[in-house]
């Protein structure tokens, strides 16, 4: 695969897509798309309180990088909508060891993971106040697991094996839809734990 190209298993974040995306506006657009599914300029011009020509243009940005693309099941001449890649979106080999890529790799991660926790806070304020039905609130799931002692191989390669288990289930959630189906948000985060701080000074 050529830098900057696609494969079957998902969108590759080079240098050049990291500076595209790293902009406040076009990093919440892509993880509105990613977490809520396809919509319209005129739709996400609403949610973000924008007007509907800035919107057109961060979505012509970001589609000419290959970071979103539009939906072929939808859209008409009058309006487009636009979705987010399918797979998964990777980062390339490099970018963390390049200097000059450090500031836009922090807005990038930085919002991204503000946004998974907006929504994971979202969710269990909505379990709360009964907006969820008992249905869903059972089928959610909370999961912090103990700390293990891993080195970099076995946690990329738990990292593998939680990934293919849950391409697994979207694929045959794809072959086999539901009643009552809706978008869901699988969230996975794991890293090594840091040293804890020392015992202040008696």
């Amino acid at each position: 695969m050529t830098e900057g190209g696609r494969d079957e298993s998902g969108t590759p974040i080079d240098a050049r897509r990291l500076r595209a995306l790293a902009h406040p506006l076009r990093m919440q657009i892509l993880n509105i798309l990613a977490a809520e599914g396809a919509a319209t300029s005129t739709t996400l011009a609403h949610r973000l309180r924008e007007s509907t020509g800035t919107l057109s243009w961060h979505l012509r940005h970001l589609a000419e990088h290959g970071l979103i693309e539009e939906d072929p099941d939808r859209g008409n001449r009058r309006e487009r909508w636009w979705r987010a890649p399918q797979g998964k979106v990777m980062l390339t080999d490099g970018l963390i060891d390049a200097p000059e890529l450090r500031e836009p790799l922090a807005a990038v991660v930085d919002s991204t993971v503000d946004y998974h926790f907006q929504l994971v806070a979202r969710h269990w304020a909505r379990v709360r106040s009964g907006a969820v039905s008992r249905e869903w609130t059972e089928a959610s799931a909370m999961v912090g697991s103990h700390a293990v002692a891993m080195s970099p191989g076995q946690l990329a390669d738990l990292n593998e094996a939680l990934l293919r288990v849950i391409e697994q289930h979207s694929e045959a959630a794809r072959q086999d839809p539901q009643p009552g189906a809706q978008p869901v948000l699988v969230l996975l985060h794991s890293f090594p734990v840091p040293d804890p701080p020392p015992p202040p000074a008696s």
